[in-house]
């Protein structure tokens, strides 16, 4: 998600002002400690209850708890700078009819781009749009490592997506692990579906501690 940018509104010069605010990134900070993410919403009850005690309304509430459900979200963008060669990887997993591939890594400078694609058997007398919703995913390498979904797309039988992650992997990706998570939207929760790829190796075309959860 794209931050918006501050010059679209006013600022304030009210250190009362601020120290309220400064309250309020205190407890969004708390607020995800406990939670963790995606955070779960309060009750309904909770709401219309809170809305009548501070006069505020059901809707701008629902609004503030839903954007506070993953502030990983609004990650910034990675803009990676200085390309300096391709890892091939061709690691290749299937499930139900899909192939999924992690087929290489741009290393740049600042980043890596990791590369994953969709490849869906061929199913005729089926109606593909039924049969085959759009996919969506995020990805996790561990700490110190951030990814960013830089873009993907596709057709019927094929998806493309592009992970954008900082600072840059390896150019020795021994026992580096990735694991594509499946979301129920762009900007959604995992469903609990997993591609995980361990990489031991990249001599071999095939990785045989792949899984899919």
């Amino acid at each position: 998600m794209n931050r918006m940018p501050s010059e679209r509104w006013p600022s304030y010069d009210d250190e009362r002002m601020a120290s309220i605010d400064e309250q309020i990134c205190a407890l969004l900070k708390q607020r995800k400690e406990l939670s963790g993410e995606p955070a779960l919403l309060p009750s309904p009850e909770k709401i219309t209850a809170w809305s009548e005690k501070y006069d505020l309304y059901e809707d701008y509430l629902h609004s503030i708890f839903a954007v506070a459900r993953r502030p990983s979200s609004f990650r910034p963008r990675i803009q990676p700078e200085n390309f300096r060669k391709y890892i091939p990887i061709l690691r290749s997993l299937e499930r139900d009819g899909v192939m999924y591939t992690l087929s290489f890594i741009r290393q740049y400078q600042n980043a890596s781009v990791v590369q994953l694609l969709l490849d869906y058997e061929s199913m005729p007398n089926v109606e593909i749009h039924k049969r085959l919703p759009h996919p969506f995913f995020e990805l996790e390498v561990g700490a110190p490592y951030a990814a960013v979904n830089s873009g993907g797309g596709g057709s019927a039988h094929h998806y493309s997506f592009a992970f954008a992650v900082s600072p840059a992997l390896p150019d020795d990706l021994a026992s580096q692990r990735f694991v594509f998570k499946k979301l129920n939207s762009p900007d959604g929760d995992p469903t609990g579906e997993e591609v995980v790829f361990d990489i031991s190796s990249i001599r071999s075309p095939v990785t045989e501690r792949g899984a899919i959860t």
